[in-house]
């Protein structure tokens, strides 16, 4: 069994309810300073909610607290490895010079440590690494979708199948559009999908087998054949 990355898409459809997708999103992309294979990676918005969205999240993603995880007022902590705010750096610089723009980046960090404020790319294209690999932080990479054709073919380029998630007040909508991404786990309306009771695993990159629920006690059996010829007492 192999439980690989993620690069989880994140669709917010025409009708969603902004103020809950934003909450949504934030619980997807943040939890775990980003540091989560399921994480919100690619993050497309239609266009008809596209500016009310990203003014709403970008605001949210301000207010975050940056500090140390033992303090109940922190929201996000330091980094696991020592070179991540060098690589998140380095993603942020691709995708401006992509032709992406920082809309968000003010959370103060402490001045020493493995730290890195939670920032927002807009307009980000699929060239950009941040909007095709996984990014495994707080960086989160918006783009805006006039097809929602184009946002699912973005998706299934990346070649990986972990996670998805999908916003829309219209459930049946919402569904429909669920069943197109390619991805173990699906949160519709929830950026908490997983749950210990449920089979958690990966198609494409993302890996294979399950783990949770009875297929994960069933990813560590094995079938066997016996064949057998002539009478058996």
């Amino acid at each position: 069994m192999l439980e690989l990355g993620g690069c989880a898409p994140f669709i917010v459809l025409p009708d969603a309810d902004v103020e809950q997708a934003v909450q949504t999103l934030l619980v997807a992309k943040y939890r775990n300073n980003g540091q989560s294979c399921i994480a919100a990676n690619q993050i497309f918005v239609a266009r008809e909610v596209a500016g009310e969205f990203v003014d709403a999240f970008v605001a949210a993603t301000e207010r975050l607290v940056v500090g140390d995880p033992l303090d109940a007022t922190s929201d996000l902590g330091p980094l696991a490895p020592a070179g991540d705010p060098a690589r998140m750096g380095a993603l942020v610089d691709d995708a401006v010079a992509a032709g992406a723009r920082v809309a968000g980046t003010r959370s103060a960090v402490p001045s020493d440590g493995h730290w890195f404020a939670p920032t927002v790319l807009v307009d980000v294209p699929a060239s950009a690494r941040a909007a095709r690999d996984e990014v495994f932080g707080p960086v989160a990479a918006v783009s805006t979708f006039d097809d929602l054709d184009d946002a699912i073919d973005r998706h299934l380029a990346t070649g990986y199948g972990l996670a998805g998630y999908v916003c829309g007040s219209d459930a049946e909508a919402a569904r429909a559009v669920s069943r197109r991404l390619r991805a173990g786990i699906v949160g519709i309306n929830t950026g908490t999908p997983n749950y210990p009771g449920a089979p958690f695993g990966g198609l494409g990159l993302s890996g294979t087998g399950y783990e949770g629920g009875p297929q994960g006690l069933e990813a560590f059996q094995a079938w066997r054949t016996t064949a057998v010829v002539g009478p058996v007492s």
